[in-house]
């Protein structure tokens, strides 16, 4: 349905089937002066029973990531309208035009539209060709890390491991952090513990740090090492939500009273 101004209509049947209208006439009140030569839409519906609704109400419901309902509530029917987009082909042709402007020019724009592409599982050779462009701009943990995680997807797995590996050198501790966490989503728990180890190494007095390495022993369902670490990050005076994690951590492994 192109953009646009539009009357809305219902045909109720006694079976409460019916059809919803988008008319071209939007000015005129009611269906005294309705034709449905200027219908823009017609669609079957399903009338739907509900409790007793005063006033008319329109809402959104039943929301997915392509599609939602259009639903007007009134006394005790309900009409339902199903909206679906292609929202992936959306974004990427969106993004598309994006990076012919000014977002074009600097790396964060490349990457977080072949991220997109990454965490959607979509049109990866595009994103491929977007993120390189951003590497040649920035070579980071992130750009690089994105690219892995496309290559593996299209199957070059070992091209990804070897990036993998190069991203990690150029790390800070967040970002080491935030890919242990990633890891660990992906049930690698034993990947997830060494890149937490690493973090460790690199940034000792980071009570953070400890604090995830105990987070993912206790995942993986190693509890002396888990409590070894929480403890270890108590003891450097951590931040509160830090501490808290870590006290959680360690009564529910009974380690805490």
């Amino acid at each position: 349905v192109p953009a646009g101004k539009y009357g809305l209509f219902f045909v109720i049947n006694k079976d409460d089937t019916g059809e919803v209208i988008l008319s071209k006439d939007y000015r005129s009140w009611g269906s005294f002066w309705y034709e449905p030569s200027r219908d823009q839409l017609r669609a079957k519906i399903q009338i739907r029973a509900i409790p007793h609704t005063e006033l008319l109400t329109f809402d959104f419901v039943n929301l997915t990531k392509n599609t939602g309902e259009l639903v007007l509530n009134w006394e005790k029917k309900q009409f339902p309208i199903k909206i679906e987009f292609a929202v992936d082909d959306i974004v990427m042709a969106n993004a598309t035009e994006e990076l012919k402007g000014p977002v074009g020019f600097n790396w964060q724009g490349y990457s977080s539209a072949a991220n997109y592409a990454l965490q959607n599982k979509v049109n990866q050779e595009k994103a491929l060709g977007w993120i390189d462009q951003a590497i040649a701009q920035n070579k980071n943990f992130t750009t690089l890390n994105i690219k892995a995680g496309l290559l593996r997807q299209v199957g070059k797995a070992a091209d990804a491991d070897k990036l993998d590996k190069e991203a990690i050198t150029l790390a800070n501790e967040a970002e080491l952090n935030q890919y242990g966490y990633q890891l660990l989503g992906e049930n690698k728990h034993d990947e997830a513990i060494k890149i937490f180890i690493l973090n460790t190494e690199r940034h000792p007095e980071s009570a953070n740090a400890w604090d995830s390495l105990g987070e993912a022993y206790a995942i993986k369902g190693d509890k002396e090492n888990a409590i070894k670490n929480f403890k270890k990050s108590l003891s450097m005076n951590p931040p509160a939500n830090v501490k808290a994690n870590s006290e959680a951590y360690l009564k529910k492994l009974g380690a805490m009273k």
